[in-house]
């Protein structure tokens, strides 16, 4: 902790020494006092400078004391030069401009390459704005002011979304399920073997342009989505002609760092993410060991390594390394752009989970019988490495992008589990190892042509995806004593077939590759004057279609360790051997000691494909104030899943879905800073492979079977929205909305009771009748100078005063969601009112920015909660299982130190609060964390990190 203390004190001592000030303005045209957007305003002599964002304002900040000269230039417009700009230590100098457009025969002819910034907060709202729809979003410029580390912590700042189990994002309350997600253009592929979700952990913040969430569909948006339709940009052209960025940061958490942690072995890659072949099957090893000759079993059982004992280190400081390069070439047919960023990280996590199984309630009793409880310590070791490459050409007419992004993804978690097994009358240990590898790399080359004098607009993208999944040589062990302590040592659980859920391993594998193709073409019909911003308008058709064709392999072999023969029980040592050297070759043997076996059955394997095709029409048609919007998007899909059964033969599972998707949107301009917007659609919501497999397959961590369902059809939700957007000025909005979703066929995750023993659990989707949810949304960002203004009924002024360096977001999210279920269903007794699973009743995101340009000083500190959210449905005696709210609290702050650095501190998780299930177990519909069953709760740990950017950037 003293280092952190250090360096807070560093930071706050260099904060108060700074002296510096800063330049900010408006630039117009002087003739009509339009707003000029992109012009630049340079400080003569120096290499200090700005460009206008889309409101026309200019900010020049950490400019040293003195007197200086403002150079101002803007194509087709006359270049002006401002002198004697007095800049006082600590102040703001306030300098605006009006720029005259230049004569012909000075201007020339210039080929004007028109470049829209995206990142920035103004170029977000001014998107959301122009949306044909519902949207929110984020830019790099505001994901740079927090110390988010990847895409699903930024996706935490986003109005209605939250994010679970730290990588999956729900919006407006929503399962993860309920999203559609696309990389640049292109639908991501899959990481999860089991979720229907895309993993937001894989993607770093550092190379984030923009994250946007549709929340109302449109024909140009996927079909398949309601909670919302998400698209990641990574970064694009650099914003100056060479520019390179290099940051490096540590991290500390409470709990774990400079803490023993405990891993087993590892191989020599592990730090790079991936594995290099030790944790494989060996070379020659049978497909199936239980097929096999006894001598060649023996032999098999004694190739693979013994590599369960647990190994002890001190956990160093994490580790966050990025590199960014860009370059620009301006020939006369365009500019050429590239960017290329590689960032890496290494993190360690420990924390205690401590689970719990519960039988049927006893309503005499007032109490239901514990089935088992554990006390798990867990300690997860990350490494991730990824990067882009980005290259780009453009000019007035044309833009072709090749975007090419990768990321590998490696975590060693190793869990150590220490229990009471009641109805079994056992204490248990139990140590599972595993090691989860992810690959991810989306290419792309897409395309933008203005055509027939700017009337049209022609887009295409081609695109190929490759994401795979494997868990190499997953190991588990177990060892009991009896709780009557009849035998006072732990004993070693040898069964006589395979059962690797307790002593065995098991090898997953998952590849899925998505090659993918799109085009859309936009034409202006007629010219319906200006709207009140006096830009003019235009009737628009948009057509396009989207075509991809996803494959996907999986497979699961689960190898397990047996008595050799009924002799290994006359082995008295056998059973007590310690963990670290039960696998010995000694003991690894045919008469009195263990052998490898198999359970892999044909059903744990599966190849599945989609083939999916959509066509869209749209037409916009605007009107004075009004505009209306809309079409309707054709998706015909094909999922098919080939395994086989039991008894070894084809099983074939064929799910197709065509389904048309109308939608349509109306807005009215109130002003020229606000509008209401109204919209509706239906999407549908097809299952993932892996709830279409008919098998089961243990989750070790929830101590859970989790079972497929080929029985499972598509849902189709109907969505409608509307919402009062205001943008008061640069950087700050205001939006209230209200929704409703109407759910045909909603796959839910439910018990299965009877299933399962020794406090294992049974889970299987299926579909629920119906469901609905509707609820309010409010989003505000917002100066406090403007609160302040409004408050004392003075006008704001956004350029004058302290105050003005704050900036309040805050946004949140009231939800009310009920699943209709079967008759079937109601009558045995299953809770018929509860909400849909996974749905929360509130979301809040709150923060306050401070950001002083003059002394180069930010400071933000940001909150997050989500409701009470169902996350297994109940059977009767089985209640939901609910995970309860968690405040976040989270503050950082960062300093430039001269022109080129910065330094940043962060602390995340302030509170340390516990991630904790429940189950309203007495039915008197209220959860209590002290009095209701706990299923699982631990707490991460509160997280430190102290980091230092090195920016150079050339005109």
């Amino acid at each position: 902790m003293k280092f952190f203390v250090i360096a807070l004190t560093f930071i706050i001592s260099t904060c108060l020494s700074a002296q510096n000030g800063s330049i900010t303005g408006k630039v117009i045209d002087e003739s009509t006092g339009e707003d000029l957007i992109g012009a630049i305003v340079q400080i003569e002599g120096t290499q200090l400078g700005a460009a206008t964002d889309f409101s026309g304002i200019y900010h020049i900040k950490n400019v040293s004391p003195g007197t200086y000269s403002l150079q101002i230039s803007y194509i087709s417009y006359q270049s002006k030069k401002v002198v004697g700009v007095v800049v006082e230590p600590g102040k703001t100098v306030s300098i605006d401009i009006a720029l005259g457009t230049a004569p012909l025969e000075e201007t020339g002819v210039v080929e004007i390459v028109e470049s829209r910034v995206t990142s920035t907060e103004a170029s977000v709202l001014m998107e959301m704005k122009e949306a044909k729809g519902v949207l929110s979003g984020i830019g790099a410029a505001q994901i740079a002011k927090s110390q988010d580390r990847d895409a699903s912590e930024v996706a935490r700042r986003v109005p209605g979304v939250t994010v679970v189990d730290s990588r999956f994002v729900i919006v407006r309350g929503l399962s993860e399920r309920y999203n559609a997600v696309m990389i640049n253009n292109a639908l991501a592929p899959s990481m999860e073997t089991d979720v229907k979700s895309f993993s937001f952990d894989i993607i770093s913040s550092g190379l984030i342009d923009r994250f946007l969430v549709y929340k109302s569909p449109s024909p140009d948006l996927p079909g398949e989505f309601a909670g919302g339709a998400i698209k990641v940009f990574t970064k694009n052209f650099p914003s100056k002609n060479f520019e390179v960025t290099v940051s490096q940061s540590f991290g500390f958490r409470s709990g774990t760092t400079f803490k023993d942690f405990n891993f087993s072995n590892r191989s020599s890659t592990d730090w790079l993410g991936f594995d290099n072949s030790d944790r494989v099957l060996p070379d020659g090893f049978p497909t199936n060991v239980r097929n096999t000759t006894d001598q060649n079993r023996l032999n098999v059982s004694r190739s693979l390594p013994n590599n369960i004992e647990k190994n002890k280190e001190s956990a160093p400081l994490d580790w966050r390394t990025n590199v960014t390069v860009g370059k620009k070439w301006s020939k006369e047919i365009g500019e050429f752009g590239l960017i290329g960023s590689i960032n890496y990280s290494r993190t360690r996590t420990f924390f205690t989970n401590r689970t719990a199984v519960y039988d049927t309630y006893d309503v005499i009793q007032n109490v239901s019988d514990t089935v088992s409880h554990n006390n798990d310590n867990t300690y997860q070791a990350n490494a991730r490495v990824g990067g882009l490459l980005n290259f780009g050409f453009k000019n007035k007419l044309n833009k072709v992008e090749l975007k090419l992004f990768a990321s590998q993804f490696g975590q060693t978690e190793d869990l150590f589990r220490d229990g009471i097994e009641v109805e079994q009358g056992n204490y248990v240990k139990s140590n599972f190892y595993n090691y989860n590898q992810r690959f991810i790399t989306t290419n792309q080359l897409l395309g933008s042509h203005e055509v027939f004098a700017k009337k049209g607009l022609f887009e295409w993208t081609l695109g190929y995806s490759k994401a795979t999944s494997e868990d190499p040589d997953w190991r588990r062990v177990r060892y009991t004593k009896p709780l009557d302590l009849s035998n006072p040592e732990y004993q070693a659980y040898i069964p006589f077939s395979a059962d690797p859920n307790y002593f065995g391993r098991l090898f997953l594998n998952m590849k899925e590759i998505t090659p993918m193709t799109s085009m859309s073409y936009e034409h202006k019909l007629k010219s319906m004057g200006d709207d009140l911003n006096g830009n003019e308008q235009f009737i628009s058709l948009k057509g396009g279609f989207y075509v991809e064709n996803k494959q996907r392999v999986f497979s699961v072999r689960n190898i397990g360790y047996k008595a050799a023969s009924f002799a290994t029980f006359s082995n008295p040592d056998l059973a007590f051997t310690p963990i670290e050297s039960i696998l010995d070759t000694s003991n690894v043997n045919l008469t009195d000691g263990i052998i490898l076996d198999e359970d892999t059955k044909p059903q744990d394997s599966y190849t599945a494909g989609n083939k999916l095709g959509a066509g869209f029409l749209m037409l916009s048609v605007p009107k004075g104030r009004w505009l209306l919007s809309g079409g309707a998007r054709f998706e015909s899909a094909s999922q098919t899943l080939n395994t086989r059964n039991l008894q070894n033969k084809e099983y074939n599972i064929i799910l197709d879905s065509k389904v048309l998707l109308p939608s349509a949107m109306l807005s009215y301009n109130i002003s020229k800073t606000s509008l209401i917007r109204m919209a509706y659609g239906k999407t549908i919501n097809r299952p993932e492979f892996r709830e279409l497999a008919p098998f089961a397959f243990y989750d070790y961590k929830r101590n859970a079977i989790m079972n497929g369902n080929p029985d499972l059809t598509y849902a189709t939700v109907g969505n409608y929205d509307v919402r009062w957007e205001v943008y008061p000025s640069a950087g700050e909005v205001f939006t209230l909305g209200a929704f409703y979703k109407a759910f045909v066929n909603p796959i839910e995750l439910y018990f299965q009771p009877g299933v399962g023993s020794g406090g294992t659990m049974s889970f299987i989707p299926g579909n629920a009748p119906s469901a609905n949810n509707y609820g309010v949304e409010v989003d505000s960002r917002i100066k406090l100078g403007h609160i302040v203004s409004m408050i004392n009924g003075s006008e704001f002024d956004p350029t004058e005063g302290f105050v003005n360096k704050f900036t309040l977001v805050a946004n949140a999210s009231f939800i009310v969601s009920k699943i209709k279920l079967s008759d079937e269903d109601i009558e045995t007794g299953t809770n018929a009112s509860r909400p849909m699973m996974g749905q929360s009743p509130y979301i809040i995101n709150a923060g306050l920015f401070f950001q002083d340009d003059a002394i180069d000083l930010s400071i933000s500190a940001m909150y997050n909660v989500i409701g009470p959210r169902v996350v297994i449905a109940g059977v009767p005696g089985i209640p939901e299982v609910w995970e309860m709210p968690r405040n976040l609290v989270d503050l950082t702050i960062s300093k430039g130190i001269g022109k080129h650095f910065d330094i940043r501190f962060g602390v995340q998780d302030m509170l340390n609060q516990q991630v904790l299930w429940l189950q309203d177990a007495n039915d008197d519909g209220k959860l209590n964390r002290d009095n209701d069953q706990r299923l699982q709760y631990f707490r991460r740990g509160t997280y430190f990190t102290l980091g230092l950017t090195y920016s150079f950037k050339q005109d």
